[in-house]
């Protein structure tokens, strides 16, 4: 029988079998015959009665368990019979499937051949797809504990329990939070010269009825009231609404956005294209979620730019391109003067 094995393109291994009378180069074969005139290749000494034969030469069996079998990555232990060879290391079958065969993070069988990655490193069959609920923030499978622990964030969003563990229902801090993203976005070149900001934490249902609509996807609003007489601006007042529950980096995200419209009614002209406006909005989110050194944030960052919404995500693509050409300065002027993109943009 000649036996041997074959890593595919993916890492993952395979191995034929197939009757021969040729002897393949890594067959371990017990032959029991005696060895009239045969020297064992390893000690020198005569062999009588039982031997191996290993790559074309003989050895005692202890020789050749103890000092010149393949031994087992993991346990150490010398290789007979079949074995795999997976990424140029030889296992035991067993203990390739106890500790280095990929396993799906969903059912915990061996994944061969094609499949699936989540953001966060977490691999599944790919036949799973479509079949797995995934947190609306995260993008992580709801499975295992998870999918135990599972609630509704809303109506329209799964939320999972790391992202639950992260959520801003407190309004002290989520005011101190703003705080600090407004001084993050002066640090680009953003500053909202303005104390009148009030904020509130809402819930899902006082959030659609303040957007007029009902189920939303949006998770803020900021409103604008200006008081004036006889022609002179008197009073202006800003309120920034988020919703309560948000995980910390979706919170930042839309506190940023919020912020730009803040900006945008005190510099730039009225009326101006929507996706100029929620396009410069998500990018001022992206400029604050860049300074955070956490992986959410380049995940939150990488939805803003996979939006497929025509004003939220094509806007923020239209903007992007602008002021990758023309710088944030450039950006920045034109917001003041001008309610459309430049011409090519």
């Amino acid at each position: 029988m000649k036996v041997f094995f074959a890593r595919s393109a993916r890492g993952t291994f395979q191995f034929r079998s197939q009757f021969s009378a040729v002897l393949a180069a890594l067959i371990l074969c017990l032959t029991a015959m005696a060895a009239a005139a045969a020297d064992c290749a390893y000690c020198g000494k005569p062999i009588s009665g039982t031997y191996v034969e290993y790559d074309g030469h003989p050895y005692h069996r202890d020789c050749y368990l103890e000092r010149v079998a393949p031994r087992c990555a993991i346990c150490g232990q010398p290789l007979t019979g079949d074995w795999i060879v997976f990424d140029g290391q030889d296992y035991h079958q067993q203990c390739y499937e106890r500790a280095v065969a990929l396993r799906c993070s969903y059912c915990g069988g061996i994944i061969e051949g094609e499949y699936l990655i989540d953001h966060w490193g977490n691999r599944y069959h790919k036949y799973h797809e479509g079949e797995i609920p995934s947190c609306s923030f995260c993008g992580r499978f709801l499975s295992g504990p998870e999918a135990d622990d599972e609630r509704p964030f809303d109506s329209a969003h799964r939320i999972c329990s790391a992202c639950r563990g992260t959520a801003v229902t407190d309004e002290k801090l989520a005011r101190q939070k703003l705080n600090e993203i407004q001084t993050m976005l002066a640090r680009t070149g953003l500053a909202i010269e303005t104390d009148d900001i009030e904020f509130e934490l809402v819930l899902r249902e006082e959030l659609a009825e303040l957007l007029d609509h009902g189920v939303t996807n949006e998770f803020g609003l900021t409103q604008y009231k200006e008081t004036t007489f006889w022609g002179s601006l008197r009073e202006r007042e800003f309120t920034i609404y988020i919703l309560s529950g948000l995980p910390r980096m979706h919170f930042i995200s839309t506190a940023a956005h919020e912020l730009m419209h803040v900006w945008l009614y005190l510099n730039a002209p009225e009326e101006e294209e929507s996706q100029l406006v929620e396009g410069s909005c998500n990018y001022a989110a992206v400029l604050v979620l860049q300074q955070i050194d956490d992986e959410m944030a380049g995940y939150v960052i990488r939805q803003i730019e996979e939006e497929s919404d025509p004003t939220y995500g094509d806007g923020f693509r239209r903007v992007k391109r602008l002021v990758d050409n023309r710088g944030i300065e450039y950006w920045l002027q034109h917001l003041r003067f001008d309610p459309d993109f430049p011409i090519g943009y």
